[in-house]
């Protein structure tokens, strides 16, 4: 049986990932940073406290067959406030992955990147050239490019790149309302009357629910034979106004009173962020979470 880590195995898609491929009767080990797992991972899994940006840290773990790579510094805004940490964390501490990929027993390095390696994209495909606008991009494009350096180096080892659009689903970290982009807006048709928005409301955006993520994720860890780069997202279209209204319209609350706040923008967000899921559907997978199931589900647990 293979053993697999996941790095950043305490976080949103990383705990549900872990969840879904237990489920699956797979041998699952978590490395996170200290402090960060819950009692409930402590007591299911084999955790590893390490910093990932300190290869110092990794020399004393096991071998294992398969590595998810998720751990990073996530989002535009947390990139544009810290570019070094954010560099830190997704550049160097992504080599230091690679490298202690090279050095163990490693068949399957499997990456969390991001549809910011696109920059303005709409309804994009994988082989479309990768054109990043914020430093968050940047650094995950960087990351991309070391692992396919890696793979050409180490053609045995089967190096997959998924490029996760807007996911959101249960559990979504929303306290400091910079990412998540579904949540944030829930939380805030939750607490007021007054949603604020960074950019454009006729943005678009490709949503995709955690479960929809998770399922993708873990093909690799079911012999499905993969390499290179694939989308991860829902293949529709939504604007960031629509996505409110229908957040608004699953609250119950009546969408005439809400106000709907321009704060400015970043300059570093693009305007259209949609991609095609054609090439992860010749897997044989499809999404399967409806948006309006998935603002319910949200909505019930907030």
């Amino acid at each position: 049986m293979s053993k697999i880590l996941i790095t950043g195995g305490a976080g949103f898609i990383g705990s549900h990932l872990a969840d879904f491929l237990y489920d699956l009767g797979l041998s699952v080990a978590l490395l996170d940073l200290p402090g960060q797992f819950s009692k409930q991972q402590l007591l299911k899994y084999e955790t590893y406290e390490c910093d990932i940006t300190d290869s110092t840290s990794l020399s004393g773990l096991p071998d294992f067959n398969v590595l998810y790579h998720l751990a990073a510094e996530v989002g535009t805004a947390n990139s544009l406030k810290s570019p070094l940490k954010d560099m830190q964390c997704n550049i160097q501490g992504t080599l230091n992955m690679i490298n202690f990929a090279a050095n163990r027993s490693i068949k399957k390095f499997i990456f969390a990147s991001s549809m910011a390696v696109y920059g303005e994209a709409e309804n994009c495909l994988e082989s479309r050239s990768r054109d990043p606008i914020s430093p968050y991009g940047i650094s995950k494009s960087c990351g991309e490019d070391y692992i396919n350096h890696f793979q050409r180096s180490n053609p045995k080892v089967d190096c997959i790149l998924f490029r996760i659009f807007n996911c959101y689903g249960p559990n979504q970290q929303t306290s400091n309302l910079t990412r998540g982009l579904l949540s944030i807006f829930l939380q805030q048709v939750k607490k007021g009357d007054t949603i604020n928005v960074t950019g454009n409301l006729l943005r678009k955006r490709d949503v995709i629910h955690v479960k929809d993520v998770t399922s993708a994720l873990a093909l690799p860890a079911q012999d499905i034979k993969m390499r290179g780069a694939y989308n991860v997202c829902s293949g529709k279209a939504i604007t960031i106004q629509d996505l409110i209204y229908k957040i608004i319209q699953v609250s119950g609350k009546d969408k005439t009173n809400f106000v709907l706040s321009n704060i400015g923008s970043t300059g570093s967000d693009p305007h259209n962020a949609t991609g095609s899921n054609y090439k992860l559907k010749k897997t044989g997978w499809k999404p399967s979470i409806e948006l309006e199931e998935g603002i319910y589900e949200c909505w019930d647990m907030k």
